[in-house]
């Protein structure tokens, strides 16, 4: 493997979101981490926008900017951790914003812990005001994990099933030990958070919550609620792959049981 020259790689895949991409950046400019410690690779899987809005504004970490040909997300972030120097590999997608302590708290907790995958808390925000019973159910689901400023800052153990890239920390020796990340789906969403966080659970990996390390997740699918039925569409559709790849998830997703069909 190659030899590590940052504490942190933060990898983040992009599709044709140069704003969303610039505000993420903005929030790592602000961390508690020294912008030496870390070093920032932006994969962008075949966006049509000119790269020098990013690649051309100065940032005080080091700032790889990555154009390959459209492959979807696993590949993105794969190709990432590739390219990184970081002893721990901290994926972030492009629609998240993070507070200072994010990337201190996720690197010291996998660096402290054996066999660990570390998710960060997020809380979910919407980039449009939407009118509140769509607000009640769309968030209801999501904001029942703790909120970060409540009392609740404790670090804590949870279901393998929450595994999440949208914040995720992992040791770059334990990300290529468990196999990298795989698509299991070949749809989108494609579920490679929760396909490798069984794969880890069944290695003997537990998975932990950073209460210190908040994200703010700008959810673009809840813009409206047509486009939140299309997600949950599309990732009812994956989920029948996913269970044909590993039937043992079938029981750990209790989101898709009343989607299952009748036993007569």
């Amino acid at each position: 493997t190659m030899e590590t020259k940052f504490k942190v790689s933060v990898i983040i895949p992009t599709y044709n979101r140069p704003d969303s991409v610039l505000k993420l950046l903005d929030s790592l400019c602000t961390q508690t981490l020294s912008p030496q410690q870390f070093e920032v690779i932006v994969v962008d899987d075949g966006s049509t926008y000119d790269e020098a809005v990013i690649t051309e504004r100065p940032f005080p970490f080091s700032l790889q900017y990555i154009r390959q040909q459209n492959s979807g997300a696993t590949i993105t972030r794969n190709n990432g951790a590739q390219h990184s120097q970081g002893e721990v590999l901290v994926v972030i997608d492009d629609d998240v914003t993070v507070a200072p302590e994010a990337l201190q708290a996720l690197s010291e907790l996998c660096l402290r812990e054996e066999k660990v995958l570390v998710m960060g808390t997020l809380i979910t925000r919407s980039v449009v005001e939407l009118p509140p019973p769509f607000i009640v159910c769309a968030l209801g689901a999501i904001n029942k994990r703790p909120h970060a400023g409540s009392q609740d800052q404790q670090d804590r153990e949870v279901h393998f099933s929450w595994a999440n890239t949208q914040l995720l920390a992992v040791k770059r020796a334990d990300f290529y030990e468990l196999g990298m990340l795989q698509d299991p789906t070949g749809g989108w969403p494609n579920w490679d958070d929760v396909d490798f966080g069984y794969r880890a659970h069944l290695a003997g990996f537990r998975l932990l919550q950073s209460g210190q390390a908040t994200g703010y997740h700008w959810d673009n699918s809840l813009r409206d609620l047509e486009s939140t039925c299309n997600r949950w569409q599309r990732a009812c559709k994956s989920a029948v792959r996913l269970f044909e790849v590993h039937p043992g998830l079938i029981p750990h997703l209790p989101m898709l049981h009343d989607k299952m069909p009748i036993n007569w």
